[in-house]
């Protein structure tokens, strides 16, 4: 992977397959796919993506600094040659389903448009969700960030309590639903609103009877 001044790159972007419950994470990096080291390796069933990488050639590898919700993280990446040789390696059924989505849809779509299409009733408040399930779902602490919250008040065990139904476990990440996501939006708007009524008042000159 070149040095990060020399790059151009889109933005983080997540791919999901819904038949063979998979998620990975890819950028284009200077016209070319790279895929997010850990997400391959749990797809294909590698334990650990650090020593399943080991062993790939440096062009086939590389970490990049990426923005999340979270501020800037570092990421291992592999390109498609690295991917094609993490698949091989792997002896898990699902190895096969997972190397056809790749070939036949993922990797067409980007050297098509640039990036992996992701239906615009997708997105909400700038997070990508998916379709799992039947259902329209997006991941917990993005979309907390992305409404205003603050992560500190993303509460997990705390929420659940109050919205069993609304919180769904894919890939081993908090996803939640859109009767949820509605929620926290109205919950942010009431709370912007009071603290700007109390500030307004605050402002007001007092006048003594």
């Amino acid at each position: 992977m070149k040095q990060e001044k020399e790059m151009q790159a889109t933005s983080l972007q997540r791919f999901f397959e819904e038949n063979s419950n998979v998620c990975i994470r890819a950028q284009v990096i200077n016209g070319e796919p790279w895929f997010v080291a850990k997400d391959v390796c749990q797809a294909l069933g590698h334990t650990n993506h650090r020593v399943a990488i080991q062993s790939l050639d440096d062009d086939e590898k590389g970490v990049r600094k990426v923005y999340t919700p979270g501020g800037m993280q570092e990421i291992t990446f592999v390109n498609e040659s690295g991917l094609y040789a993490l698949i091989m390696r792997s002896n898990k059924p699902n190895a096969k389903p997972f190397r056809k989505w790749i070939t036949k849809d993922v990797l067409p779509t980007i050297r098509k448009t640039g990036g992996y299409i992701i239906p615009e009733s997708l997105h909400r408040n700038g997070v990508d969700g998916i379709f799992y399930k039947g259902m329209k779902l997006y991941p917990y602490l993005d979309m907390l960030v992305a409404i205003g919250y603050s992560k500190r008040s993303g509460s997990v065990t705390k929420r659940r309590r109050s919205y069993p139904d609304c919180f769904v476990k894919v890939f081993g990440r908090n996803f939640i639903t859109e009767e949820l996501v509605t929620q926290l939006e109205d919950e942010h708007r009431i709370a912007a609103r009071r603290l700007e009524m109390r500030n307004r008042q605050q402002s007001l000159p007092f006048k003594e009877a």
